[in-house]
């Protein structure tokens, strides 16, 4: 109790250090004017002109002020009247009859205190004592509010339940002006309403101090109550202008919630309490807000193509946790955050304490348009039911079937599907199954360790950027070869991670050892062939989330695998395109089949006789895509070349002999291996 500013402020003839703000923060010396265009509304004329005039003079005043002073509101001016005087009695009564609701602690329901609820960590405090309780349900809180003077229960019941009352007639003013649903304030975005009552005594140095520091609301919407002494401020093209009090008038005030909800299209604006050397002075605040988990969001009627939304969706409890952490008293910022950019800030924070994705948005960001020329399409591509499916298990005959459609798909196509390859069903659903565990794991332990250390590389969408745009998917890539020395390298989490992925390699291997000895043969080339051009095998998983829109993004972009070839597991989910003809076309998914992509490597062995096809990923609006994709690689020092025996006067040497470290060394960004395959086509002069 002693704390309190009543108990003391009297004694003193100089401001306290502690109470005294930076120079770039105080008022000073500065004369602030009143300012005479700040709009009052008289609500019952405006209302008997048609309620369209409201609706206009409102809305207006929140887009270029961000409040107005509303008279004539339909609340009796004796109860007005009536409240402010057993607000400014209670702050009167002696400090033991106070006693009962003064409390340090936040949680409280009702309690008076001084400056803020973290008196003891601030360095600076306000000038002022405030009491403050929730009034919404009444019968929840009423018992817990002042019990003297003997009437306050009483009045302040009368005076919340009008409050109620005359929120709702503004909000809905609001939603017609928005175009929104009628009730579109509806419990959820208003069940929570404050009574708080702020008391301003004298202060010696009314210059150095403040009562309440620059701010924005963090709620829905307030409505101030003034005495007759002047002392409200709102901060409006970089200038300070004074607030003159109107007798019963209530200042309307929009809070940060509001401005999200109309998509930026109202003004949460940014305003102070200054203090004064002879004059004690009360206001009520009575703050209408959100639930504590409410989802904030701009409203959907507000938002298109050609209107983004400015701010993503949050819960109001977690907007209140990254307020706080916007507070800066020393500053004079009381969790104002007035800009796109502030918010973006608080998205931040936001994250820190909940594991929002990037991609928890409604519309697909700018950063992950692109240009028209790469982006997907908007209408629908058709599966492509001439891609190759072959049936491995009939490979173990004598008949030469699966060798002669392995080599028919590498040459017209460059890609095929492989049925009953013989990995087990069970190791196939073990990897897909870690693979979706470790991208829905929490981003901390997502992150992945610097490219260097040559282990594993985790890269969230917002790491890569192709452009100054974004893929719409994160990747996970580690190395697989040797298999012993790379396992204890791979990921940790989660734990059975490194045990379901090793043993899926280990098949991998296998299969495709054994698809690159069917095209020896197809080739002509001795057995053993592609041994040392396929020692290193390189694991990339990716994970697709849905996208708003897909037809404005990729999940990748449009390239050709630098590898010697490429075994992709998808599961069941499709997205894989394949240019044929100059068209797009969907590559379907076979439940457990693998897809074999020719890879650049392999169309040079092969002087051109196997195409490495162009292809991508698209995303879809509904559907989570996840895959497996194994590059099969040659050493670093490999020389890659055609095969001698593929070479001959009718067929000449069509690439230059080249090291695959030095091919890779030429594709550095994503989508540039095509470049590459052509600059090493031997020139034919």
């Amino acid at each position: 109790m002693d704390k309190l500013l009543s108990s003391w402020s009297s004694t003193i003839k100089s401001l306290p250090e502690n109470y005294v703000f930076p120079i770039d923060s105080r008022p000073g010396d500065a004369t602030v004017p009143i300012c005479s265009t700040l709009p009052v509304i008289d609500l019952e004329k405006t209302l008997s002109l048609g309620r369209q005039n409201a609706v206009e003079q409102i809305l207006e005043a929140f887009q270029d002020f961000g409040f107005f002073q509303v008279i004539n509101h339909g609340i009796d001016d004796d109860l007005v009247s009536d409240t402010m005087r057993v607000v400014k009695e209670f702050f009167d009564m002696p400090n033991q009859d106070k006693a009962s609701v003064y409390s340090e602690d936040p949680s409280k329901k009702c309690r008076l205190y001084t400056s803020t609820y973290d008196y003891e960590n601030e360095e600076i405090h306000l000038w002022r004592d405030n009491l403050r309780h929730h009034c919404h349900p009444i019968d929840d809180f009423i018992h817990l509010w002042p019990e003297k003077p003997a009437r306050y229960r009483d009045v302040v019941e009368k005076y919340s339940l009008e409050m109620d009352k005359l929120s709702s007639r503004i909000l809905e003013i609001i939603c017609d002006g928005l175009g929104l649903g009628p009730g579109y304030f509806g419990d959820g975005l208003t069940g929570t309403q404050l009574f708080s009552a702020n008391h301003y005594p004298p202060c010696p140095n009314p210059n150095l101090a403040l009562g309440l520091p620059k701010h924005c609301d963090a709620n829905l919407i307030t409505f101030l109550l003034q005495d007759e002494i002047y002392g409200l401020q709102v901060y409006r093209n970089g200038e300070w202008f004074g607030v003159e009090p109107i007798p019963n008038a209530f200042v309307v005030i929009l809070g940060h919630q509001a401005q999200v909800i109309s998509n930026g299209k109202l003004t949460s604006p940014e305003h102070r309490a200054i203090t004064n050397s002879t004059d004690h002075r009360t206001s009520i605040v009575y703050s209408i807000n959100p639930m504590p988990d409410s989802i904030i969001e701009p409203a959907k009627v507000l938002v298109n193509n050609a209107n983004r939304p400015l701010y993503r969706a949050f819960q109001f409890k977690d907007f209140l946790k990254a307020y706080e952490v916007k507070k800066d008293y020393n500053e004079g910022a009381l969790g104002n955050l007035s800009s796109k950019h502030d918010y973006e800030d608080l998205h931040s924070e936001m994250k820190a304490d909940k594991d929002l994705r990037w991609f928890d948005v409604e519309f697909v960001p700018e950063n992950y348009i692109f240009s028209k020329e790469n982006r997907g399409r908007n209408h629908d591509i058709p599966v492509c039911d001439s891609i190759p499916v072959i049936d491995l298990a009939k490979a173990n005959g004598h008949t030469h079937q699966p060798i002669e459609a392995v080599l028919a798909a590498s040459q017209e196509i460059g890609l095929f599907q492989v049925i009953n390859h013989g990995v087990p069903e069970k190791t196939l659903n073990d990897a897909m199954s870690v693979v979706k565990e470790f991208f829905d794991m929490p981003s901390k332990d997502r992150t992945g360790i610097v490219p260097h250390m040559k282990n594993w590389i985790y890269t969230n969408s917002t790491d890569y950027a192709k452009d100054g745009v974004h893929l719409w998917r994160e990747n996970l890539k580690h190395p697989c070869h040797p298999l012993e020395k790379s396992v204890p390298l791979w990921p940790q989490k989660p734990t059975r991670y490194q045990e379901a992925i090793s043993a899926y390699v280990v098949e991998i291997q296998k299969l495709s050892l054994r698809i690159l000895e069917m095209i020896c043969k197809g080739l002509g080339l001795d057995p053993g062939y592609f041994n040392d051009k396929s020692e290193v095998q390189l694991l990339s998983t990716n994970f697709y989330p849905p996208c708003p829109d897909p037809s404005l993004t990729l999940g990748i972009l449009a390239h050709q695998d630098p590898s010697l070839i490429t075994l992709l597991y998808q599961g069941n989910s499709t997205g894989l395109q394949v240019l044929k003809d100059g068209e797009w076309i969907n590559v379907g998914a076979i439940p457990n089949a693998f897809v074999v992509n020719i890879g650049n490597q392999l169309e040079i062995i092969s002087n051109g006789k196997f195409k490495s096809i162009k292809h991508r990923v698209v995303n879809s609006t509904h559907e989570t895509r996840r895959s497996i994709a194994t590059f099969v690689n040659p050493t670093p020092d490999c020389v890659i070349e055609p095969a001698k025996i593929l070479v001959n006067e009718s067929e000449p040497v069509r690439y230059k002999a080249s090291q695959y470290k030095e091919y890779v060394h030429r594709n550095k960004a994503f989508g540039d291996y095509t470049i590459a395959l052509q600059n090493a086509v031997q020139s034919e002069s």
